[in-house]
């Protein structure tokens, strides 16, 4: 992906979007840790791009973003859950919150994914081609064949 597309792709997307990646990255990182924090928000627009793919509709822009997002969210719940568990460990009842976390942001992603794949493939427009330019199509009852049942289940 190119950056004139990504470029692209960035102004297309919404403010709110823009907005909670920001909140995100900043509470990832920080609000001092300016290098890190370019660099996870390069990382989410480089992913979202690739997600949403050549010329998207803003509805698979939209999803991409959200896909974007939940994964930088579940990265971030993972690494706070080993963080913490590795800290000198944690209740059984953090643990559960923790790991909580981690399950709603993957179905997030799951989700955000399955419908993106959706929208795409409902996206797609029939096409029938005609190759013949005299085509000419008959529809004859062949001797034999069966009748089709009338009224029968």
């Amino acid at each position: 992906m190119s950056d004139n597309q990504i470029i692209e792709l960035r102004k297309s997307n919404s403010a709110l979007g823009t907005w909670v990646e920001n909140l995100l990255v900043d509470s990832i990182t920080g609000k001092d840790d300016e290098h890190t924090a370019r660099q996870l928000r390069n990382e989410v627009r480089q992913f979202t791009a690739e997600v949403a793919g050549p010329n998207p509709t803003r509805i698979e822009s939209v999803l991409a973003e959200t896909a974007a997002l939940s994964l930088v969210a579940l990265r971030a719940y993972e690494a706070r859950f080993t963080a913490a568990e590795t800290k000198g460990g944690m209740t059984f009842t953090a643990a559960r919150h923790h790991l909580r976390k981690i399950e709603h942001a993957q179905r997030r992603l799951e989700s955000s994914l399955k419908t993106l794949a959706t929208v795409r493939r409902l996206a797609i427009p029939a096409v029938q081609v005609n190759v013949a330019h005299n085509q000419q199509v008959n529809n004859q009852v062949v001797a034999g064949a069966a009748e089709p049942a009338s009224g029968r289940m």
